[in-house]
């Protein structure tokens, strides 16, 4: 992801970006958030997070999602996927060494 404001980059400033997308039915919030710092055990990491929800939009009845969870559940996460993954270059993605599992 690249952000600009004025045709300069921003890369040193903490920044959050929150929006939102709308396809075949499910809401997608992305949030991004640059400069995050987090500590695991003595260890220091600072980077970006990325937080991805979904959710599906089930008209008039709640009853919906019960009658057809499965695939509301489905939709959902290969969406959330979906998004995810158009967040990052072929080279970031290669950088994850990432195994695939066939689908049966």
């Amino acid at each position: 992801m690249k952000l600009s404001l004025n045709d300069s980059a921003i890369i040193d400033e903490s920044t959050t970006i929150r929006t939102e997308f709308l396809k075949s039915g499910i809401v997608s919030i992305l949030q991004v958030n640059n400069n995050v710092e987090i500590t695991v055990g003595e260890r220091s990491f600072r980077g970006s997070l990325i937080d991805i929800d979904c959710l599906a939009n089930l008209g008039e009845s709640q009853d919906d999602f019960f009658m057809h969870s499965n695939e509301v559940i489905e939709r959902s996460h290969n969406r959330e996927k979906e998004l995810f993954y158009s967040l990052l270059t072929s080279e970031t993605l290669a950088m994850f060494n990432p195994e695939y599992e066939e689908k049966v």
